[in-house]
């Protein structure tokens, strides 16, 4: 049995703790009523349930009284230790008055580091010495331990017999509460070094500490009993306590991880720690490092500095200036994390690398100083002035009264001799105050001050005459008032001196650094500059996070070779522009697993990636939870209850929703002030936004789940009310809110969600809003078979719009599932049809036999069950499944009946699906007229509908229509037109879609740039999301680069195309029939004969009439090579003829000027002029420069021979103007070089 008071593991037996005497049982021990959970008083009887755990009152400790007398009388009612105030200095002391005044802390959740103390040694002295000598000695031990916490301003949760348990994080948070921790048990074990001595009995302690996530609340009203904490994190800092070896302060992984680079530590190895699996990690800290390492960014992860090329650039000039003798005072202020520090070692590093300084004495001071205030330490006068000199003597990071003295001798005999008597007595009590060896500094008040700021005047000036120095005072936000006066009476020495002064600070302006500022603003303004930093932009922060990571991410070639643009977008977003968050992204990511270095020493992407898992690092947390906590109560409960609204609020919902609505409008004006929260806009109403993402979900996480729940109703149900009228808008965000408050209107809300988004073609949130939805329904008690199925299938038609193939097979098969084990045959239609669709689809989930069988059980249930409507889909299907094998024609009827089966049910969406998909069957099979008519009837349904994504692919379809029948301009039109949708529904299927065939526009037209250019983003973009025309678009480029003279380019880039058709084989005969045609064109006519033959095997199967017309070619271009001139000839008057018969222009003048070489081959050279000059005609009146030219070549040579020169040096003069034309349009270096080599073969 744990005790909840102070986790010591009891028997199962015990009822009370026997370390600390707390009552372990459920029942009230004085009248045996069961207790409530987390009960203080009996709710019975009204006796305090653990009085017999606390001392009696005026001592820290119990007599030795046994358990028996303690339950013979009546608990005493009086508050137990008020002594315990006299260990809490003054200012902590009204720190934590008011924060229980104001009802603080009475519910959180916390990151708080646990520090557990107990004395090794006390049970065995209590066993041999008196009662009243047992109590003076333990009293004492109390005190040992209790004074270092609340000097780092942690606060004693409580006293367990011989321990003490102690907060570091509540209810008082700090930035660094981890390092106050381990900072207060070193000065526990520290302050009992002697007191075995001094008591005369031996008494050790052991120290055990943890950081982690708490429930913390408050347990009664005496401030050492004001707060516990649950959760595992404090059952882990009692382990490590219990762990620990008598004299020793022992540390868990996660508090390790914080304060590592400022503590020595010897890693323990493995703790067993019951309820865990696995042994948790220790380390014993050893001490403090003498040169501390930096907390923030982690080993393996650096960068330069990034997006402060101004301010170095202003501190860069500020060092020349001082380099030539002109002093100055410079303040670089900026929020946590900005920067500061790493400019500040900038600075340091550019004045080092040119300190050379001419003309100084031997033995010279440093000419670098440098202090820094300490968040702990703000009370203890002339603290950053102890550091200065103890820098300016040489003996930085060194303490202790040998050292001291050093120190202070070094300084004073640089001094002129008149004033080193005066300096040595005054420094000497500024400087013992580290060691412990000086009573009150201000004892002797105005003289001591004065004496004070005389000789440290002296040394700064002795300092300045040897030659330019820079003196840096870092952290001023945290300096003590007298270090600022202090500093604020050297300022002027700039006057005359060659000193920097470089004053860095946040911008608090109830700091005392702030006067600093102040002080220069008004006094020294001349020779006063301010650097104020501001947030990165999200360039720059993305190049931070690009930087951090060594610019690439694993193998140049891994597929996570950079970071997600979603992935990026989350550190930046959360970062807000400032470089310390976004390092401290970077390390969350590392350590939740995101990020995983390779073996080669660079980063990947996990394959497991959920980006809503990534919290606010801990150590973010604690900062921003530390500003948080400035706040006054009831300012900061506001601040909560806006975090729950979300990053921006309206001023209307926060003021529904707040509880003291009547100080609304003061509190977020303070918060304002604070610089929390911002004004967003005032029109059309007052809304606000936090500042800064974190520190949004930094007070959102301190609120307890119950309370968030509540609150989010309370949102939920205001934002009904407030925008009734206008509420479809709101749709995502009361999802959001019913959902996180756990109330079943977020199904309602997530499903109207994603319909609006899904209506708006915004895919990726749509799906985001369904998954919910359905996650919701699947475990509803009243989810309707209607509603699952319109999830399911509206869930795996984003996905399919994703290109997410596999994933929405799998949601139609779990749709499946559910519709059997509910009995509803029309919900498992549906999802059989879903299934089908989504795996005949072309996709590299596609299996077209399985699609098939599904198909024929989905039109057999659809008959069985009168669905006409769904046999209507299912035979859509089957003529898409057609198309998709290269059996386009034999889907004909399929698709028909189709149509008329949708047009006869009034469904036009279907209707439309089906007569776009006809349109291209049409077309393939050479019936272009009805072709043209269908495409045309379905862009009319879907402009009506509204649907953009289908009308985009209308529009690409179509396209090809326009080029076929060589209507150049109209096809431009339309590819732009289905582009333009496409990105502003930011499409990538449909964008690869008008990409496809409107290159070969700009091949004819010789325009090899527009062509090289639009094929390459198909490639990119098809490459990207698996679509096949990513084949195409390289067998577009083939053809450019063969049509420039690079033949073996053209061969290498075919053979690409069909490698890629190899994985959607109706697109094979177009892929084979290329490579087969690259073969001709270098000569290699057996390997040509031998792929062309592959070629046939495909004839069958194919999609769209460019392939069959590309394979009629082929067959015309082997039987000439193989000097088959008859069968040739047959050839291509069969391809003429059946071009003209089914109005396929665009490549008539190809045709033609095949027929001209063949004839040309056969001597017919009259007959050949004729046929170039047909094809001649039909290719200028298309606009088609590029076959035109190279018929033009011909035709000029053939009239040379015929004499007929004035005829040829005519079509020598178009073919200049044709190529000069193309030279214009072909700049692209892939193509340009060869171009120009055939150009000049061909002029030959």
């Amino acid at each position: 049995m744990t005790c909840s008071n102070c986790q010591t593991d009891n028997r199962d037996s015990a009822r009370f703790c026997k370390r600390c005497g707390f009552w372990l049982l459920p029942d009230c021990p004085f009248c045996n009523t069961p207790l409530p959970e987390a009960a203080l008083f009996c709710d019975h009887c009204g006796r305090p349930i653990n009085a017999f755990a606390i001392p009696p009152a005026q001592r820290l400790v119990a007599s030795q009284t046994g358990v028996s007398d303690l339950r013979s009388r009546p608990p005493s009612p009086q508050a137990p230790f008020p002594a315990l105030h006299q260990f809490i200095p003054s200012d902590l002391l009204a720190k934590l008055e008011q924060s229980r005044r104001s009802g603080a802390m009475e519910g959180e959740r916390r990151i708080v580091t646990m520090l557990f103390c107990d004395i090794k040694g006390s049970t065995e002295a209590a066993q041999h010495l008196d009662p009243e000598v047992w109590t003076e000695l333990i009293n004492a031990a109390f005190e040992q331990m209790i004074r270092p916490v609340y000097d780092y301003e942690g606060t004693v949760a409580r006293l367990m017999g011989d321990g003490i348990l102690a907060f570091f994080g509540a209810p008082l948070a700090h930035e660094d509460d981890p390092q106050r921790a381990v900072l207060a048990g070193l000065d526990i074990l520290k302050g009992f070094q002697s007191f075995g001595a001094q008591h005369g009995t031996p008494v050790v302690p052991r120290i055990g500490i943890n950081t982690g996530l708490v429930v913390v609340g408050a347990v009664g009203s005496d401030l050492r009993m004001e707060y516990t904490a649950m959760g595992d994190a404090i059952n882990l800092a009692a382990r490590m306590e219990q762990t620990a070896l008598p004299g020793t302060v022992q540390v868990a992984e996660e508090t390790y991880r914080l304060v590592a680079p400022l503590f020595e530590m010897e890693a323990l190895g493995g703790i067993e720690v019951k309820g865990r699996l696995e042994p948790v990690r220790a380390w014993r800290v050893l001490g403090s490092k003498l040169q501390p390492g930096r907390l923030r960014g982690f080993d393996g992860l650096s960068a330069p500095v990034v997006g402060r090329q101004r301010e170095i650039g202003l501190l860069t000039q500020a060092v020349a200036d001082l380099r030539a003798g002109r002093g100055q005072v410079i303040t670089l202020i900026g929020e946590a994390g900005l920067g500061k520090s790493r400019l500040v070692a900038e600075v340091k590093a550019m004045w080092e690398a040119g300190q050379a300084i001419p003309d100084v004495p031997q033995n010279p001071w440093p000419r670098w100083c440098e202090s820094q205030g300490i968040s702990y330490d703000t009370s203890n006068p002339y603290v950053q002035f102890q550091q200065q000199l103890r820098c300016l003597s040489g003996g930085a990071g060194q303490e202790g009264v040998g050292e001291n003295q050093r120190s202070l001798e070094r300084i004073v005999d640089r001094l002129p001799p008149d004033q080193q008597s005066g300096a040595r007595a005054v420094l000497g009590r500024l400087l013992a105050l580290s060691s412990g060896q000086a009573g009150p500094l201000l004892a002797d008040g105005e003289t001591f001050r004065g004496e004070l700021y005389q000789a440290v005047r002296h040394i700064w000036q002795t300092w300045g005459q040897e030659g330019p120095a820079i003196c840096v005072f870092d952290d001023l936000h945290w300096a003590d008032a007298a270090s600022v006066d202090l500093l604020l009476h050297l300022l002027p020495l700039t006057e005359t001196l060659p000193l920097l002064f470089l004053c860095v600070f946040r911008p608090d302006r109830h700091a005392p650094g702030w006067q600093v500022k102040a002080f220069c603003e008004t006094s020294l303004a001349h020779r006063y500059s301010e650097i104020a930093l501001q947030p990165l932009d999200a360039s720059q922060s993305d190049a931070l996070v690009q930087s951090l990571l060594g610019q690439t991410l694993g193998r140049a070639d891994s597929a996570a070779a950079t970071l997600p643009e979603a992935l990026r977008k989350v550190i930046v977003d959360k970062a807000d522009g400032n470089p310390f968050f976004v390092e401290e992204m970077v390390r969350s990511l590392v350590d939740n697993k995101v990020l995983v270095r390779t073996d080669d020493g660079g980063w990947q992407v996990a394959d497991a990636m959920d980006l809503d898992q990534l919290a606010v690092p801990d150590s973010l947390q604690s900062l921003l939870t530390a500003r948080i906590d400035r706040l006054e109560e009831e300012v900061r409960q506001t601040l909560q209850l806006a975090a729950v609204i979300g990053r921006r609020f309206f001023h209307r919902v926060l003021a529904l929703v707040a509880e003291a609505a009547e100080q609304l409008d003061q509190q977020v004006l303070v918060l304002q002030r604070a610089e929390l929260i911002l004004e967003a806009a005032r029109q059309p109403e007052m809304e606000y936004v936090f500042r800064h993402s974190m520190t949004q979900e930094a007070a959102y996480n301190t609120i307890l789940l119950r309370r968030r729940r509540e609150f989010h109703r309370r949102v939920g149900e205001a934002i009904e009310t407030l925008f009734g009228e206008r509420l479809e808008e709101f749709y995502p965000v009361l999802a959001h809110h019913f959902h996180r408050a756990g109330d079943p209107r977020a199904l309602h809300y997530f499903t109207l969600a994603g319909d609006t988004a899904f209506g708006l073609y915004a895919i990726a949130e749509a799906l985001t809003h369904y998954s919910h939805a359905l996650e919701l329904a699947s475990t509803a008690n009243d989810s309707r078979p209607a509603q699952l199925q319109h999830l399911y299938l509206r869930r795996g038609r984003c996905l399919e719009l994703r290109n997410d193939y596999r994933a929405a097979q799998a949601t139609y098969q779990a749709m499946q599932d559910v519709a059997l084990s509910l009995g509803d045959q029309a919900m498992a239609l549906a999802a059989l049809l879903a299934r089908a669709t989504a795996t005949i689809v072309p996709s590299l989930a596609q299996d077209t036999v399985a699609g098939a069988h599904l198909l024929d059980e989905a039109i057999q249930l659809a008959r069985t069950l009168g669905d006409e409507a769904t046999e209507a889909h299912a035979l859509w299907n089957t003529l898409l499944l057609n198309l998709y094998t290269g059996t386009a024609a034999q889907g004909i009827p399929a698709g028909e009946r189709a149509v008329a089966l949708a047009r006869k049910l009034g469904l036009r969406e279907l209707q439309a699906h089906a007569a776009q998909d006809m349109g291209l069957v049409y077309m393939g099979s050479g019936r272009l007229a009805e072709a043209r008519q269908t495409l045309a009837d379905a862009e009319g349904l879907w402009r009506d509908l509204g649907n953009l994504p289908m009308l985009a692919e209308n529009r690409a379809n179509t396209t090809l229509d326009r080029v076929l029948t060589a209507k150049f301009d109209e096809a431009i039109d339309l590819a732009h037109e289905s582009l333009q949708i496409s990105e502003q529904i930011d499409n990538r299927w449909g964008q690869v879609n008008s990409r496809v065939f409107v290159p070969m526009v700009y091949l004819v037209t010789g325009d090899f740039d527009a062509a090289w250019r639009i094929s390459s983003q198909g490639l990119a973009l098809g490459d990207a999301v698996g679509h096949p025309a990513y084949a195409l678009c390289r067998v577009w480029q083939s053809q450019l680069l063969a049509a420039v003279g690079d033949t073996q380019g053209a061969l290498a880039v075919a053979q690409v195309a069909d490698e890629k058709a190899l994985h959607f084989l109706p697109f094979r005969s177009m892929t084979i029939a290329n490579l087969a045609r690259n073969l001709l064109d270098m000569g290699r006519l057996d390997e040509a004969v031998t792929v062309g033959n592959e070629s046939a095997r495909y004839r069958g199967s194919q999609t769209l009439i460019v392939f069959e017309i590309t394979n009629a070619f082929l067959q015309s271009e082997l039987a000439m090579a193989q000097g088959d001139f008859v069968q040739a000839t047959a050839n291509v008057d069969a391809l003429l003829a059946w071009l003209a018969r089914i109005g396929v222009s665009y490549y008539l003048p190809e045709a033609y000027w095949l027929r001209s070489r063949v004839l040309r081959a056969m001597g017919e050279e009259l007959e050949a002029i004729s046929a170039l000059t047909a094809g001649i005609e039909i290719a200028d009146s298309a606009g088609a420069r590029h076959p035109t030219w190279l018929m033009l070549v011909e035709l000029a040579d053939l009239q040379a021979a015929q004499g007929r020169r004035d005829d040829a040096q005519q079509s020598r003069r178009r073919t200049n103007e044709l190529i000069q034309f193309i030279l214009d349009h072909t700049t692209e270096p892939a193509l340009r070089p060869s171009l120009l080599r055939k150009m000049a073969a061909v002029q030959h």
